[in-house]
């Protein structure tokens, strides 16, 4: 297989900054690229070809691990990396990538740079001094965790700061690359997944406890957080994550006593009504893959006890105390809440690729709320995407066109 990076964007709702994301992992690379975009149930955006070597459609939404692994049985290239469609990256990451896999020794490693929270510009935000900020990376699982949303999970990476070039726990960062050929030998974990979240502890653990590992390279990749999706959710996406959790502790090859353990600490957290949709709604998916996976995750029995010991804590943090972890972590979250770009004058009705508020400013931001069909028109509402900005808004697909209307405008429709 030729050498080079294939990186894969994967699309679902509105991502008016996957254009520039793609742009930047082709022009900063600094070695051979192709970029392959998979988008998830959403129409694709023409304005894309310019920078995507191959663009791939789920007509029905399946999820972001099922995008993923359709963009990396595409991939042409030996090495692979998966990345969200709102980041910036350092000069010469994809080089940097190319070279630490070079090496026999990396051969099994799933690896991922410093996750730097991104301006809405998508740049990185850089400390006092100018320099980019440290970031996280995920260094160790919990066996449970409490979750802001409530949720009571089971072997959930969790945000850390960490020396580069050294292993790690868990990808994380919505950045991370592999051998192509590894992901092949480790199960092919993405195909998994039902719905969105997960992938990051998928793979890690796949990797992990088939001989390999996780590693965090010395580069840095920029990415916009947001506090909920770009689209909005069914009944059953919504359960997903716990979908995958359930799933991925039946997979765990960990002894009777402590996978009973596990499914306690998961019930805690759903309704008897939840439970039993889950269970429905998991039935009706198993796919021969993942009955296949499960055969394959039992013969890694041997690993388990030297990945618990190394990477998983046994105890969970409170709810409170978990969220003001989080919150302690994330003092540019409120940096970035704030900012405002100064007031523009822009007409009221706009081309998709350049969307600009003319409440606040805010450029290339679109908030979704909901998505209806009309008369043959696809039409997403929703609000500016600038957090302290209320400014409501309409995007209409026509075919040959897609408008937005803002305000009154909006408002109207």
């Amino acid at each position: 297989m030729k050498q080079g990076l294939s990186i894969i964007v994967t699309i679902r709702g509105d991502e008016p900054q996957t254009a520039n994301t793609c742009m930047n992992a082709k022009e900063k690379a600094g070695c051979p690229v192709e970029i392959i975009a998979v988008y998830d149930g959403t129409p694709y955006d023409p304005d894309l070809q310019s920078y995507a070597d191959k663009i791939l459609e789920h007509r029905t939404a399946r999820g972001i691990g099922q995008s993923r692994h359709k963009g990396i049985n595409a991939a042409r290239y030996s090495v692979v990396m998966l990345i969200d469609a709102h980041m910036d990256f350092e000069e010469g990451f994809g080089q940097k990538i190319l070279d630490h896999f070079r090496k026999k020794k990396h051969y099994k490693d799933v690896a991922c740079g410093r996750c730097v929270p991104s301006m809405l510009d998508l740049s990185p935000i850089r400390d006092d001094d100018g320099s980019v900020s440290h970031g996280y990376t995920a260094a160790r699982f919990s066996i449970r965790s409490e979750e802001t949303g409530g949720e009571k999970w089971c072997l959930s990476g969790k945000w850390s700061e960490q020396e580069v070039e050294t292993e790690i726990g868990c990808v994380f960062g919505a950045c991370y690359a592999f051998r192509k050929k590894w992901y092949e030998e480790i199960g092919e974990p993405l195909n998994l997944l039902s719905g969105w979240w997960g992938d990051e502890e998928y793979l890690s653990i796949a990797s992990w406890l088939a001989g390999g590992r996780c590693y965090l390279i010395d580069f840095w990749a920029s990415h916009l957080f947001r506090d909920r999706p770009s689209f909005t959710w069914t009944k059953a996406e919504r359960m997903a994550p716990s979908v995958n959790r359930s799933r991925l502790v039946d997979l765990f090859p960990a002894s009777d006593d402590m996978n009973e353990n596990f499914r306690a600490w998961l019930e805690l957290s759903i309704s008897a009504a939840d439970r039993d949709y889950l269970t429905a709604y998991d039935a009706n998916r198993v796919r021969p893959e993942v009955i296949e996976a499960k055969k394959l995750w039992k013969t890694w029995t041997k690993n388990v006890d030297s990945f618990l010991d190394r990477w998983v804590d046994d105890e969970a943090q409170p709810l409170n105390v978990r969220t003001q972890m989080r919150e302690e972590a994330r003092p540019w979250k409120q940096e970035q809440s704030t900012m405002v770009l100064p007031p523009v004058d822009v007409p009221r009705v706009q081309q998709r690729k350049v969307i600009v508020c003319p409440n606040c400013g805010h450029g290339n931001s679109f908030r979704v709320k909901s998505t209806q069909r009309i008369n043959g028109e696809l039409r997403r509402y929703g609000r500016c995407g600038n957090l302290v900005c209320k400014n409501k808004a309409v995007m209409i697909d026509r075919g040959s066109e897609q408008v937005i209307y803002w305000g009154k405008d909006a408002s109207r429709i």
